[in-house]
């Protein structure tokens, strides 16, 4: 996944977690790339959020949504 993503422009993280795979991915991506990434889960967003920020990654979008496959 790592080597794919890396000429991208957009990456989308669905279920994006605490940022195990945003923070190798903000360093693979192009320096103008966006990392969109999805984490419904409170808990989970606000490490996600303070791990963006002790890092210094601001190539992230953080949406608090839930996505399923149920109509």
């Amino acid at each position: 996944m790592m080597d794919k993503s890396k000429n991208k422009k957009c990456i989308v993280d669905i279920g994006a977690h605490i940022g195990l795979m945003t923070l190798p991915l903000s360093l693979k991506v192009k320096k103008d790339a966006k990392i969109i990434l999805f984490e419904p889960s409170d808990i989970n967003r606000k490490f996600l959020k303070l791990h963006m920020l002790k890092n210094k990654i601001r190539n992230v979008d953080i949406i608090c949504l839930l996505y399923t496959s149920d109509a």
